[in-house]
């Protein structure tokens, strides 16, 4: 019984010094769009405050033309007149809602991330398991998952992309799973409904998990039911948010308009150089080969060759790809990768090694493809310091309390990069120097005036220079932190 038991606890060990480790270097503070444009739906989805009226609107009785100069990050014009609305997907936000409900608004929402990047271990080491990797392998999957650099990465930071991995594992396993027993599907369908609410690409599981799903009427009908209640979810969502259900607030941005394929090439190129970096060519070929490999069932391999594929081809057409940390946008469809890579290392393991070679031999190709990975990561890991960025946005939070503590009551605060974040801790009135118009400008100078109010900046250092120029005035550094500058302003 001993014997039997020690591997499960070893297993919930190591996943839970993972999580710690993780919880250690993660960021507790929100900053830039993503960040403060998810915890600032999840804080309006607890108050039931989606779409807002725009106050400042009302208090200087200002036309409703207005609203956009006081839009922070993450936020465009309402469905109503004067009102604001959010544009990102409202799954993230309702993990970071629970947490928040569940631990406070200190630090629940920032437990989310890590936690999802945790069980994401565990539930590659389940879709190995249902793709016929023995234990060790499908643990080797979990490790060469949790020591990616662009998952490192991301799983420090409130942003969507762990939790678009975590979903779309748990759609796989579920439709696997759904093999033996239909109920499962009932799973599938609502982890796919939760992945595509957390982020819409998350559509492109459809493929791998329909591979992964027996076909027979019982377990798809038990698919679409998991998957209603997050349709339902979208729908209202979306209706309320932007008016209609068929409307989406990355449509209302325009981010549709940035699918092409002009420049696909270079794109493709990007991801795989970048992905080669991370992890060695070898899960790039090891993916390539499984598709060849007899030993592995065709659907299996379908399901792994649809499941990153279609993610590389997809945003190989999306012009955002610039840095090597987009390879984000690909994680969802990264397990494919490492799956299909051991598979492959396996088959070829016992290919060379033939049946009466049934020792070390046969491990060989597996395990080069597990130190050659790690290597890489290593490597990669230490070039950009990618344990060490979390952190660095503490200065976001202490820069909008200071703030809030050293600026009279009444103060518009200037801000464009800092407007999410100070909506999140602060709540203060904000005019984004970067949208406000010359002629918008000179009302709400004489406007402020009249009623009293103060002028201050709260900005990046690559904001001081062209917001002072588009706002000519007095302006005087009032504190620094980090790399966040606080500014009085006189207008007079």
């Amino acid at each position: 019984m001993t014997k039997r038991l020690l591997p499960p606890i070893i297993a919930l060990v190591a996943l839970t010094l993972y999580g710690a480790f993780l919880m250690r270097h993660a960021s507790y503070a929100v900053g830039g769009s993503d960040s403060s444009g998810y915890a600032n739906i999840a804080r309006s989805l607890t108050t039931g405050r989606l779409v807002e009226r725009v106050e400042m609107l009302d208090r200087f009785a200002l036309p409703d033309g207005f609203a956009s100069a006081f839009a922070p990050l993450a936020y465009l014009l309402g469905p109503r007149p004067g009102t604001l609305t959010p544009f990102y997907p409202v799954g993230l936000p309702l993990h970071l809602a629970v947490a928040a409900i569940i631990g406070g608004w200190r630090s629940g929402p920032f437990f989310v991330v890590p936690i999802l990047a945790t069980l994401s271990l565990l539930f590659i080491y389940l879709a190995g398991r249902e793709l016929d990797l023995s234990r060790a392998l499908a643990g080797t999957s979990a490790l060469m998952l949790g020591i990616c650099p662009v998952f490192l990465f991301q799983a420090q930071w409130v942003m969507s992309d762990v939790a678009a991995t975590f979903w779309a594992l748990v759609a796989v396993f579920a439709s696997l799973r759904a093999r033996r027993r239909a109920a499962w599907a009932l799973l599938a369908g609502f982890a796919f409904g939760i992945g595509v609410l957390v982020r819409p690409t998350s559509a492109l599981m459809l493929i791998p998990v329909l591979f992964g799903l027996p076909l027979r009427p019982r377990c798809l009908l038990f698919f679409a039911l998991g998957g209603l209640p997050t349709a339902m979810i979208l729908f209202v969502y979306d209706l309320t948010a932007y008016g209609s259900i068929w409307r989406t607030g990355y449509g209302q941005i325009g981010l549709t308009d940035a699918l092409t394929f002009r420049g696909f090439n270079a794109r493709f190129r990007h991801y795989i150089y970048w992905l080669a970096a991370m992890m060695s060519p070898l899960p790039l070929i090891g993916w390539l080969g499984a598709a060849f490999d007899r030993r592995i069932l065709w659907r299996y391999r379908v399901l792994l060759m649809a499941w990153f594929g279609a993610f590389l081809l997809f945003f190989s057409c999306y012009e955002i790809y610039q840095e090597w940390w987009y390879t984000r946008f690909l994680l969802p469809g990264i397990p494919a990768l490492i799956l299909a890579s051991l598979l492959a290392a396996r088959d070829l393991g016992a290919f060379v090694g033939g049946e009466r070679l049934r020792g070390a031999l046969k491990a060989v190709p597996v395990v080069l493809l597990l130190l050659v990975t790690i290597g890489f990561a290593q490597r990669l890991i230490q070039r950009f310091s990618v344990l060490e960025n979390g952190r660095g946005q503490l200065s976001h939070r202490i820069s909008c309390r200071r703030a809030d503590i050293l600026l009279p009551k009444q103060t518009l605060v200037l801000s464009m990069e800092m407007s999410g974040a100070l909506k999140f801790y602060t709540g203060r009135p904000i005019v984004r120097w970067d949208l406000v118009e010359p002629p918008q400008m000179d009302a709400l100078k004489w406007t402020a005036r009249a009623q009293g109010y103060y002028w201050a900046a709260l900005l990046l250092p690559e904001e001081v220079e062209p917001a002072q120029r588009r706002l000519p005035g007095r302006w005087q550094l009032i504190t620094e932190v980090g790399s966040v500058s606080l500014w009085m302003i006189d207008f007079d």
